[in-house]
């Protein structure tokens, strides 16, 4: 299992640059409702409304980008803990079922995985019953289904799995390559550890 730092969700807080971002996006709210107010009395009214929809606008951002709205998404699924990794949230909840999920609290991958670990450019995925799959997360699907029971990925970012003593080799958009016998397979034979 991939050694992370879990923190318990009531520390999530959103990044420095989210924090200024919203101070600016207030700044931008009060200005364009008070500009807006003020086009209403002059014959250019039509601009006060765009000045007020954009400031709705801006407060509809500011909303969504905030912590306790992630929080709160994170907690609908039964998250109660966090770990930070490439840009994304891995979450726990208390059964210790692993998911993904965007900084603003998007889900990517439901929280039903035993281990998530990175590499490359996927997240390999251990069921509970400790099947194997994998999710590219420069496609954002699921490439590989959670039942091989080991896994493998190559330099050129083909997917070598193993299933019922068979080798399979994925491209990185899921399609199967090739499929060797294992009991006859080096590179099988080393992902095992019996070479």
């Amino acid at each position: 299992m991939a050694n992370y730092q879990w923190k318990p969700l009531y520390e999530y807080e959103t990044s420095c640059f989210t924090q200024i971002g919203v101070f600016l996006g207030w700044i931008l709210v009060v200005g364009s409702f008070g500009f807006g107010v003020l086009l209403f009395t002059t014959p250019a009214f039509i601009l006060g409304f765009v000045c007020i929809g954009l400031g709705i606008y801006i407060l509809y951002i500011i909303y969504n980008n905030s912590t306790s709205t992630v929080r709160k998404a994170l907690r609908k699924y039964g998250v109660e803990s966090y770990c930070e990794t490439h840009g994304l949230l891995l979450a726990r909840t208390s059964s210790q079922k692993i998911g993904l999920f965007t900084t603003t609290g998007d889900l990517i991958i439901n929280p039903e995985y035993r281990n998530i670990v990175f590499l490359y450019h996927y997240y390999l995925l251990e069921s509970q019953s400790g099947l194997w799959g994998a999710y590219n997360a420069s496609l954002s699907k699921q490439v590989i289904n959670c039942e091989y029971t080991s896994i493998k990925v190559e330099e050129n970012l083909n997917i070598i799995v193993v299933k019922d003593g068979m080798r399979y080799t994925f491209s990185p958009y899921g399609s199967l390559i090739h499929k060797v016998n294992a009991a006859t397979d080096d590179v099988v034979n080393k992902i095992m550890g019996k070479l």
